[in-house]
């Protein structure tokens, strides 16, 4: 993920954003936005697509480490959880 805005010159964008996707807080979109020279607006919906790609990211690996959909979604949970208290 981190090479696609790399690609697209948004790597400040990345950098900013992409911890808040694993400490599953909020980012402070009215400090960010005004350090990234954008509006809350356009940085939320930027956020937003950040997760969801980063979803689709996190389930097509873990698809290729289990058997089943069941499977998929108990390690997809797993996996959140820990990131998330790391």
């Amino acid at each position: 993920m981190r090479k696609s805005y790399e690609r697209a010159k948004k790597q400040a964008l990345f950098e900013n954003l992409s911890p808040h996707l694993l400490q599953g807080d909020t980012p402070d979109y009215r400090t960010l936005s005004k350090a990234l020279n954008t509006t809350v607006v356009a940085l939320r919906i930027q956020y937003f697509r950040m997760k969801e790609r980063y979803g689709e990211l996190l389930e097509e690996e873990i698809r290729h480490t289990v058997s089943n959909a069941q499977e998929a979604q108990e390690e997809r949970d797993f996996l959140l959880k820990t990131l998330g208290n790391a």
